[in-house]
């Protein structure tokens, strides 16, 4: 794989994780700014928001991983 290409893989696994950071920080702007009708409707709207940060951090913690463990491979080619 070329340096450019590989370097290209590196940033879109780093994009995907900016991305989970920057869901996870609008979600958590609507759990703490929701304004909610009944006690009914704010529990439910903030299990479905919940999950979805959760979901956001799991994600973004796993393109960090694979991030972190292919850097070597992808984008140091050009120490050889």
């Amino acid at each position: 794989m070329s340096k450019k290409k590989s370097c290209r893989v590196l940033a879109f696994l780093l994009g995907n994780v900016a991305l989970s950071v920057l869901v996870f920080a609008v979600v958590l702007y609507f759990i703490i700014a929701g304004e909610y009708s009944s006690l009914q409707d704010r529990n439910a709207a903030e299990a479905v928001l919940n999950s979805i940060s959760l979901g956001s951090l799991v994600y973004g913690g796993v393109f960090l991983i694979v991030a972190l463990m292919a850097k070597p491979y992808l984008c140091s080619m050009d120490k050889q």
